[in-house]
């Protein structure tokens, strides 16, 4: 019987999008497992971000003084919880009310570091494979996979930050990159497969419409992975596999 004295902090990036991310924080409110923390790390917004409803859980608010993007206020929020496992959603996206219970549960029966879930897009369920084999995460990435986003995310945290989290050079594919990290890790991984996450499939101020940045970061992956690439599938696959993301990148636009 899971009580509600667990260690659990949940990161919320944000930038502007307020209304929003009082939905997600509505979100995390409705769970049958409450966290201990919920960041809030304020990618430097205009818009003003406080004045939030009574949780029963506890608010901080971190301010990026400077734009500085998901990936370093993610890993902003990891470095200053000190729990031991945290969650992350991000403000357009929501969770069931079991998603923190189930990720948790499966976490603490088999000492993992890593748990995902499945999820729907727009009311659409997802009919991607899901593994728990990291061998076989690297070839979906390589195979047109679109990897579960960061709100299906549940991590032990200082397996978070042993894999360096993310990498803050990324503004857009930030996601993609840190499941070939974990694809590459020694991390203890599984999944729950169930729609735990509903993944809001258009908004105007969505990362994915500023092609310029999404094409800029997916040209620093591809380099970044080139190595690992090219030693798997070969030079010809490298080149291909690259077009196909930047082509995909122009999809949402």
């Amino acid at each position: 019987m899971i009580t509600n004295n667990v260690s659990i902090d949940i990161i919320i990036p944000v930038k502007e999008r307020y209304k929003l991310l009082l939905k997600a924080l509505n979100s995390i409110e409705k769970q049958s497992l409450k966290p201990n923390k919920v960041w809030i790390i304020d990618d430097c917004s205009t818009e003003k971000i406080d004045n939030f409803p009574k949780f029963t859980f506890k608010i901080e608010i971190i301010r990026n003084i400077i734009n500085r993007g998901p990936s370093y206020s993610c890993n902003l929020g990891a470095h200053a919880s000190n729990a031991k496992y945290i969650a992350i959603i991000e403000t357009d996206d929501l969770w069931s009310n079991t998603k923190l219970s189930k990720q948790y549960e499966l976490a603490k029966k088999k000492d993992l570091d890593f748990v995902y879930c499945n999820y729907s897009n727009n009311k659409k369920k997802n009919t991607q494979k899901l593994s728990n084999n990291k061998n076989l995460i690297f070839e979906l990435l390589l195979n047109r996979w679109s990897c579960p986003n960061p709100s299906t995310f549940f991590f032990k945290r200082s397996s978070f930050i042993n894999i360096n989290g993310f990498d803050e050079n990324m503004i857009g594919t930030h996601d993609h990159d840190l499941w070939m990290k974990i694809s590459q890790s020694n991390l203890k991984i599984d999944y729950v497969n169930e729609y735990l996450v509903e993944i809001e499939d258009y908004n105007q101020d969505q990362m994915s419409r500023d092609y310029k940045t999404r094409i800029k970061s997916i040209k620093y992956f591809t380099s970044k992975h080139k190595d690992l690439i090219v030693k798997s599938k070969g030079i010809e696959y490298f080149n291909y596999y690259k077009q196909e993301l930047i082509s995909r990148a122009l999809i949402p636009c």
